[in-house]
Parts: C-alpha cells; sequence; structure tokens
C-alpha cells in the first residue's frame, strides 16, 4: 500500500493493486485482494503439528485459501 499511495495521486490513470489494502489505498481507487489469514495461520500450526508427529514420514502438500478482493 505504502508504494501504491505514493503512486497514485501523480499516475490516476493506471490501475494499482495490492495486498490486504488499508483504508487510504480503497480511498484512493486501489484495488486489494484480502487474504483469510487467520485460516492459513491455523492451517500451518496443524501442518507444523502433523510434521512433528510424523517424523520422517511426514510430506509436504498444498492448501489452497480462497481471498477476496476488496475495492471501494
Amino acid at each position: 500500500d505504502t508504494i501504491a499511495n505514493a503512486l497514485k495521486p501523480n499516475h490516476a490513470s493506471l490501475k494499482f493493486y495490492s495486498i490486504d489494502g488499508s483504508q487510504e489505498a480503497l480511498a484512493l481507487g486501489v484495488a486489494s485482494y484480502s487474504q483469510p489469514m487467520r485460516e492459513m495461520a491455523a492451517a500451518c500450526v496443524e501442518a507444523l503439528k502433523k510434521q512433528q508427529a510424523l517424523g520422517s514420514k511426514w510430506r509436504a502438500g498444498q492448501l489452497r485459501f480462497k481471498g477476496k478482493v476488496v475495492s471501494q
């Protein structure tokens, strides 16, 4: 947001995007992608617990979390 907030006023014709945008960025028209941080953190903790419990039998995997586009 810091970079987008600084650039947007002087480059109004360009589209700016950020992650987890601030209210200031939204007011400037910067579109943002909100991430489900709580769910992501909980999944990390669970993965670490499984890794600890399984030891060398543990295998990495992928989890995907759906966020949402936030714009004014």
